[in-house]
């Protein structure tokens, strides 16, 4: 999606002591015909099953609303409208905070319903963001709150969305009467990132949700849970697979790997032999502890060269089933390693069919061309990858 930078979403969670299962639900979606993520965190009343119902509800209902780019505010009115309330407390069963972010404009739009606020850091201070508040008349004309905020992302800049487990943690104890809150909550968070700026969406997640554990004693006294959203230069990936269809190709399509700004694997060895003999690099292939020659080679800017088909075949497996036990150092897992840790990912195929120093058996390109089809599908709509494919 265009724009100048990468929406990073990480999210992490933790039962209320006893529980099986996570009141809170985290849903996001990038909608890459508008350009745009969103991300939203629920918090259903009370603990267990029936607070994940209704969390797990709220947030899919409004995921679900994203592709027809309603405004924010008339999304939360509709949702507010349809939530049940509860007749003891006359509040709804849920909460909710969205984020709507436009990576073609950097715009990014935030709808907040009974969550603690969210938090907006660029670099390690927090920014103060003009909240509008909507009164909406909701489940049985009961007036309900939506605090609405906007504002243009930087590179660099992350959000932090928490549920009352968080802010409340410590609640009771000689330190912390009144829980962590809010305001110590965005102070703690802005000295890690002072302290590491390149702390990962996930590592701050995880931060973020050991602080609150800790000041419950290591008992967590509710469900916590903590989305982040770092706005950073995206990852790219190259994976790179037979040849070009023509000779006076070569030298442009290796050129174009060498000048690829990111990870780079290769997969195939007549690939690899042009590109070595191209790019005048020395091709090493080892040897295992069995004396068999292995399957990876060594070339100087490389990160990762393997065989091809073979490669590929296991890899769309190991990508099909996210539990999938590779075995120990298989080529095939650190592909896919290399690939799930980009944001940007680049499927470069050549097209030769047939050429005389070609080992390939009869079919073979096809079958390489639809694993590699398959593979992007996987990417893209099981992974969330950003995916780009090219033939020459």
């Amino acid at each position: 999606m265009p724009g100048k930078w990468f929406a990073d979403i990480a999210f992490e969670s933790l039962n209320c002591g006893g529980e099986r299962i996570c009141g809170d639900t985290f849903a996001y979606r990038r909608i890459r015909t508008e350009h745009r993520t969103v991300a939203v965190l629920s918090d259903g009343m009370g603990h267990g099953v029936k607070a994940n119902v209704l969390s797990t509800l709220t947030a899919s209902m409004m995921v679900n609303f994203a592709p027809v780019k309603e405004d924010i505010e008339r999304s939360a009115r509709i949702i507010l409208n349809n939530l049940p309330v509860c007749s003891v407390r006359k509040i709804s069963y849920s909460t909710f905070t969205v984020v709507d972010i436009d990576h073609a404009t950097e715009e990014v739009a935030v709808a907040e319903h009974d969550n603690p606020r969210s938090i907006v850091l660029r670099e390690s201070e927090p920014l103060s963001l003009q909240r509008e508040a909507t009164v909406i008349r909701g489940h049985g004309n009961r007036p309900q709150t939506v605090y609405t905020s906007r504002f243009t992302a930087r590179q660099g800049d992350r959000i932090v969305l928490v549920s009352d487990g968080i802010t409340q943690s410590g609640r009771g104890t000689d330190g912390q009467p009144f829980g962590w809150g809010e305001e110590r909550l965005a102070e703690f968070i802005g000295r890690i990132v002072q302290r590491n700026p390149r702390r990962t969406a996930g590592e701050l997640a995880i931060d973020i949700l050991n602080e609150a554990w800790n000041n419950d004693g290591r008992c967590s006294q509710d469900d916590m849970s903590c989305a982040v959203i770092h706005f950073r230069e995206p990852k790219r990936v190259l994976l790179a697979s037979c040849p070009p269809a023509r000779r006076n190709q070569y030298r442009e399509y290796t050129a174009t790997i060498r000048g690829f700004d990111g990870t780079k694997i290769l997969c195939g060895h007549p690939l690899a032999e042009i590109y070595a003999r191209e790019q005048h690099a020395d091709i090493v292939r080892p040897f295992s502890e069995t004396g068999e020659p292995s399957p990876v080679w060594h070339i100087p800017g490389i990160d990762l060269t393997t065989e091809g088909t073979g490669v590929l075949s296991r890899l769309f497996d190991l990508l099909s089933d996210g539990d999938a036990f590779p075995q120990e150092r298989e080529p095939a897992a650190e592909v896919r390693r290399l690939l799930l840790s980009g944001d940007e990912i680049t499927l470069m195929m050549g097209t030769r069919k047939n050429a005389e120093e070609s080992s390939y058996f009869p079919g073979e390109f096809e079958l390489r061309r639809q694993l590699l089809r398959r593979i992007a599908s996987l990417l893209e709509n099981r992974y969330g990858k950003e995916l780009k494919i090219c033939y020459i």
